[in-house]
């Protein structure tokens, strides 16, 4: 499973070959209990998920056959919980806030061995609010331990 900054840009569901399903919030719903609430609310569907380490996600191993049934009754649990819900827009100021956090985190991440691209310029970052870069987009990993040691260590803004 590959693992980069996607994974904190949307709510999804991913099932892969080995029929591994996994499902992040979109980072401005990101609740503290995120990965309870889900967890509680797919077990009362008839579903076994596991809470990410992070508490901001839950894993679980899904039949291919079943994953149709199981990514509908995330979706459920994503409506009921206003995980669903876009957020609302950053303003200016806001956006500005966080691209200084977001340079932060690519120089912590340059530090532990990661090419990072280049950011654009904070006005580019803030007229695209906040689409035209992150930093983790650069980030290839492919280890769950790795990810969440780069995360500890050099923390997305949010």
């Amino acid at each position: 499973m590959l693992l980069a900054g996607s994974l904190a840009l949307a709510l999804s569901a991913c099932t892969g070959n080995d029929g591994e399903d996994s499902a992040e919030p979109p980072p401005d719903v990101v609740t503290a209990d995120f990965g309870q609430v889900m967890q509680e609310c797919m077990a009362a569907k008839g579903w076994t998920v596991e809470v990410l380490p992070d508490g901001q996600g839950i894993v679980s191993d899904v039949p291919p056959e079943q994953a149709p049934q199981r990514r509908a009754a995330l979706d459920e649990c994503s409506d009921e919980h206003g995980f669903s819900d876009p957020p609302p827009p950053q303003t200016p100021e806001q956006l500005r806030d966080n691209y200084a956090a977001l340079l932060d985190t690519a120089e912590c991440l340059r530090g532990e061995g990661h090419v990072i691209e280049d950011p654009p310029s904070e006005e580019v970052f803030v007229e695209t609010a906040g689409a035209a870069w992150h930093p983790y987009t650069s980030v290839d990993v492919t280890d769950m331990d790795e990810w969440y040691r780069l995360n500890e260590v050099c923390p997305q803004p949010g």
